[in-house]
């Protein structure tokens, strides 16, 4: 669940705002390799810090499962659906 309390968002922000800005200079089509690389190697560090196990890595990939669905959620379903009422249903 992304929806942390303010306070504790404050510790990442600054962070996420220099990792956004980096991504968006290098530009597309490089930008989604990059935003991988990103993704895993904090992933990696997790697991190098706290140690392999299945408990652990089966967590991170439902962690990062939740947030496609959320993403899909959020973003994706409202602008699929205005599409759908701007130029009409298939059904």
């Amino acid at each position: 669940m992304p929806y942390i309390p303010g306070n504790a968002r404050n510790d990442y922000d600054d962070c996420i705002d220099n990792i956004v800005g980096i991504l968006i200079e290098g530009g597309e089509p490089q930008m989604y390799g990059e935003l991988n690389y990103v993704v895993s190697s904090i992933i990696v560090r997790l697991i190098q810090e706290k140690g392999i196990s299945y408990a652990l890595v089966q967590n991170l990939l439902g962690t990062l499962e939740c947030s496609k669905m959320e993403i899909y959620r959020r973003l994706l379903v409202p602008y699929e659906d205005n599409k759908m009422y701007a130029n009409g249903d298939i059904l």
